[in-house]
């Protein structure tokens, strides 16, 4: 199976549910110190990357649907 934009937009948004929920848990999310602290922060910190990363295969799709839509024009 091949990963395309479309497939990756899917996988990362799943992912990002999950670790958004995670970081909601009060044992993570309210915690000062240790290791429930560091999960906690990790977990928010990987929520924001993959937040980003939606954001740019979001861009990438939308600049492959116009270059198409251009070269069908064209055509």
């Amino acid at each position: 199976m091949k990963l395309t934009v479309q497939r990756a937009i899917l996988l990362v948004l799943a992912l990002d549910v999950v670790l958004f929920s995670i970081s909601g848990i009060g044992r993570f999310k309210d915690a000062k110190h240790g290791l429930d602290y560091w999960i906690g922060q990790v977990d928010w910190l990987a929520f924001l990357v993959g937040a980003f990363a939606l954001l740019v295969l979001a861009a990438v799709a939308a600049k492959r649907a116009l270059a198409a839509r251009t070269r069908a024009a064209d055509a």
